[in-house]
C-alpha cells in the first residue's frame, strides 16, 4: 500500500511541473519583451510581388524553301526548329508538313522536327509548320525581400562558362563586381547590371567583322569601357556579368514584331543591306536571369529599355542555356546538304 502512495505522489510532482512548465511557455510567447521567442520572418513568407500580366495566342505559319542546288539527287534529313514553351511562353504545333519521321530535342532542349527529303537536281520542297504560341507578356513587381539564390543544380546548369560566355575573363568579373558593389541581393544585382549596360551600349546594328561573345566587344573609351554592337553584343555581355556573379543566365532568340498581324521574311540567296532588311525581318536576342521564387525574367535593354518587361512584341525561337557551342544564333531550320534559300513567318493574332 506504502508503495502504491509513493507512486500516487510521484505522479502529482510530475502533473505539477508539467503545468508549471505550460504556463513559464506561455508567459513567454506572450511576454511583451521585442525579441522574446520572436524571430525575422523568412523572405518567402512577405508578398514575393509578382507579374502584372497578360495573354496574347497568335498563329504562326512558319514556312521554309529548301533546294537541292547540286546535279545528283540526294537524301538528307531537314531539321526543323519549333519555339519553346518557356516561363512566359507556351507553344502548341499545329501541323508539320512533310511529316517529320522523328520528334526530339537539341542540347539546349529546343524542340526538334526531323523530316526526311529525297531532292532531285535543281529541284526544291516547301517545309511548313503551323504553330499556336501564347505570349503571357508581363511587368515585374518584385520584392527585393523575398529575392533568394537559386538552388544548386541551376547554378551550376546557367553559370558555367562557354565560347560566348567567358565568365573568366577578369576584366569582365571585375567591372561586374565595380557595377554592383558591395550589392549581394541577386535581384537588385540583376537590375543594377541591365541599367548600366542600356547605358553604356555604343549601339551599332549588324556590326561588321565581330566575333560574337563578351570578350570581343568590350572596348575602353575616354578612360571608360563601353559596349559596342547590337542586341548580341549587349545580351552576350549581360549574360557573362551575370554568370560571374553566380546569377544563372541564358539567352533567348527569336522575333520582334511591330505589329500584332505582320509577315516576317528573309531570302537568303540575296545580298541585301541590313538597315533595309530590318523593315522585314527582325530577328532578336536577349537575357533572362533565373531568380528565386519567381523563376526566368526577361531582361530587354534595347526594346524595352528596361528590366523585367516582356511584351507582345516578342516571340521566343530558342534558347541558348547550358550548351552554347557555336558562334551563330537563331536556328530555325539546318540542312547538311540543301541550301535553305528563303524563311517566312506570318503571324495573326487570334482573335477571342
Amino acid at each position: 500500500m506504502k508503495l502504491h502512495l509513493g507512486l500516487l505522489l510521484l505522479g502529482l510532482l510530475f502533473i505539477g511541473l508539467g503545468g508549471l512548465l505550460y504556463l513559464w511557455q506561455e508567459g513567454l510567447e506572450r511576454s511583451p519583451v521585442p525579441g522574446i521567442n520572436k524571430t525575422a520572418p523568412a523572405p518567402w513568407s512577405e508578398p514575393p510581388g509578382g507579374l502584372v500580366s497578360e495573354n496574347i495566342t497568335y498563329i504562326v505559319e512558319a514556312t521554309f524553301l529548301i533546294k537541292n542546288e547540286r546535279d545528283v539527287s540526294l537524301p538528307d534529313i531537314v531539321k526543323v526548329y519549333a519555339p519553346p514553351n518557356t516561363t512566359h511562353q507556351k507553344v502548341r504545333i499545329v501541323s508539320v508538313e512533310p511529316e517529320p519521321f522523328l520528334v526530339d530535342r537539341d542540347e539546349n532542349g529546343n524542340l526538334r522536327m526531323n523530316i526526311k527529303v529525297n531532292l532531285s537536281p535543281n529541284s526544291e520542297i516547301w517545309v511548313n509548320m503551323t504553330l499556336e504560341i501564347t505570349v503571357q507578356q508581363y511587368e515585374a513587381d518584385l520584392n527585393e525581400r523575398a529575392a533568394m539564390w537559386p538552388p544548386l543544380e541551376i547554378s551550376q546548369r546557367y553559370t558555367e562558362p562557354t565560347i560566348v560566355w567567358n565568365v573568366e575573363n577578369e576584366t569582365l568579373r571585375k567591372l561586374a563586381r565595380e557595377i554592383v558593389g558591395d550589392e549581394d541581393n541577386p535581384l537588385i544585382m540583376a537590375r543594377k547590371l541591365a541599367y548600366w549596360i542600356d547605358e553604356n551600349l555604343e549601339y551599332k546594328p549588324n556590326p561588321e567583322n565581330l566575333t560574337r561573345g563578351a570578350n570581343y566587344c568590350v572596348y575602353r573609351r575616354n578612360g571608360n569601357l563601353i559596349i559596342f554592337g547590337d542586341c548580341t553584343q549587349a545580351a552576350d555581355v549581360y549574360i557573362t556579368f551575370a554568370r560571374s556573379l553566380g546569377i544563372p543566365a541564358r539567352a533567348v532568340s527569336g522575333l520582334i514584331l511591330m505589329e500584332k498581324e505582320e509577315v516576317q521574311w528573309r531570302n537568303l540567296s540575296m545580298e541585301e543591306d541590313p538597315d533595309r532588311m530590318v523593315e522585314h525581318w527582325r530577328p532578336h536576342i536577349w537575357p533572362q536571369v533565373y531568380l528565386e521564387p519567381w523563376g526566368w525574367i526577361d531582361v530587354d535593354m534595347l526594346v524595352e529599355h528596361s528590366w523585367g518587361v516582356y511584351s507582345w512584341r516578342h516571340i521566343i525561337l530558342e534558347v541558348e542555356g547550358e550548351f552554347v557551342l557555336d558562334v551563330e544564333w537563331l536556328k530555325m531550320v539546318e540542312s547538311m546538304v540543301f541550301d535553305v534559300e528563303y524563311i517566312e513567318y506570318k503571324v495573326t493574332p487570334l482573335e477571342g
